[in-house]
């Protein structure tokens, strides 16, 4: 529409202000009203404007005051908590045109191996033999890690490799190794792990 105004505005001089629009499909109350509304279009600019710079300042505060984190989602529910009525859209415009966004940072991944040591690697007892039918014999272990608020979770799990029953498993805030022998050793039972029996533990 706006195009189209601009267009009939330019050939006035030289057309019937009716032929132009007539061929451009628009109606001269429609022209006429959009020139006559033109204060008031710019009045409501201006106040649009002078709403931007009001609410600005605390955009600004309610980002700092989160640590540069919070997007517009989390400013405008702040706002609206301080009083405010605006619209999260609005939010969201204002810190785009005046570049107040969050940072991205990257995420930590947690780390679960300490390869910096003189220490010798424990010995390959299973040698790729995978297949095991005998109890107790072959344990399989793997660590995950999980994200929470106080920090990375470690759930460290083993299990027999002859019929994959699950033997334990525990949560660390932290991973160390303090001696050669697994720590699983001490927190079986002897029953399923008799005493001077060679078990073999791989990482599955």
């Amino acid at each position: 529409m706006t195009n189209k105004r601009i267009f009939v505005t330019a050939h006035k001089a030289q057309y019937a202000v009716s032929t132009l629009c007539r061929v451009m499909e628009i109606s001269r109350g429609w022209l006429y009203g959009f020139r006559a509304s033109q204060p008031a279009r710019d009045q409501r600019k201006a106040d649009r404007s002078a709403r931007d710079l009001e609410l600005l300042p605390k955009i600004k505060t309610f980002f700092k005051a989160s640590k540069k984190c919070y997007g517009s989602k989390r400013i405008h529910q702040d706002l609206l908590a301080d009083g405010e009525t605006v619209s999260e859209r609005r939010v969201a415009r204002i810190m785009k045109e005046n570049k107040v966004s969050p940072r991205l940072n990257k995420r930590r991944k947690p780390v679960t191996t300490d390869s910096n040591h003189k220490m010798r690697p424990s010995p390959d007892l299973l040698e790729q033999e995978f297949h095991c039918l005998t109890p107790n014999t072959v344990w399989l272990a793997d660590i995950t890690y999980i994200d929470t608020d106080e920090g990375w979770l470690y759930l460290p799990l083993w299990a027999v490799q002859a019929n994959t029953s699950c033997l334990g498993c525990f949560g660390l805030k932290l991973v160390c190794v303090s001696s050669s022998q697994p720590p699983i050793r001490n927190r079986c039972d002897d029953r399923l792990n008799p005493p001077n029996t060679p078990v073999a533990i791989t990482a599955s």
